[in-house]
């Protein structure tokens, strides 16, 4: 079986960087190591991995100068989007079953990236615990926290309300999934050191599990 990590976190908070930076940790250790960005998971990859087309720079303001998601109204979590997760959900599983069968496979995002786009979580409980039983569950689940005065100097483009919002839940997001690892982001030049002590936990841990 493959070992999953994932790394989520809020625009600016260092994922995308962490998750590359772990990659090649476990490459120069001997690991077969995959690298996937959640959101282009789909069933092509049963096949090999598509290649994407290079994407549009995506403009730092809009016309008026107003900032990203200015005046931001969280959506509801609705039977729609329930449906839309568990067939990803699926996909990933047959993806992972297939093709990745005994890698190490890093996962940039994951579906609680999606999660905390929404209005309160704790409305809707039962929907995420639902989620939580059909996803595969990750062997480490980082979440990359980050106070939002920091998020503002690094992602000046999006507005303060919805980086706010966007903090709040993945904290909130803690008491529902309680297996998340949250790494604290706000001085980068740290955050490789803080990784590596807890990949170097997770591997001890996996260590200690096979020999029982």
């Amino acid at each position: 079986m493959a070992i999953l990590i994932t790394f989520s976190g809020s625009v600016g908070s260092g994922k995308s960087c962490s998750a590359k930076w772990v990659r090649q940790q476990f490459e120069q250790n001997g690991r077969r190591v995959s690298y996937l960005r959640f959101r282009f998971l789909s069933l092509k990859y049963l096949f090999g991995e598509p290649r994407r087309s290079k994407q549009k720079k995506v403009k730092s303001n809009k016309v008026n100068g107003a900032k990203r998601f200015e005046n931001f109204i969280p959506p509801e979590f609705t039977l729609k989007h329930v449906v839309l997760y568990l067939w990803r959900a699926v996909q990933l599983r047959l993806i992972l079953a297939v093709r990745y069968r005994d890698q190490v496979v890093i996962i940039d995002r994951y579906y609680y990236d999606n999660l905390v786009q929404f209005s309160r979580l704790d409305k809707y409980r039962k929907k995420i615990l639902l989620l939580t039983k059909v996803y595969p569950v990750p062997d480490l689940a980082i979440i990359m926290d980050t106070e939002v005065s920091n998020l503002l100097k690094r992602r000046g483009i999006y507005s303060e309300d919805y980086l706010e919002h966007i903090v709040n839940n993945y904290r909130e997001l803690n008491s529902l999934i309680p297996s998340l690892s949250y790494v604290n982001t706000n001085e980068l030049e740290q955050i490789n050191g803080r990784l590596e002590k807890l990949i170097e936990k997770f591997i001890s841990h996996s260590v200690e599990e096979d020999k029982n």
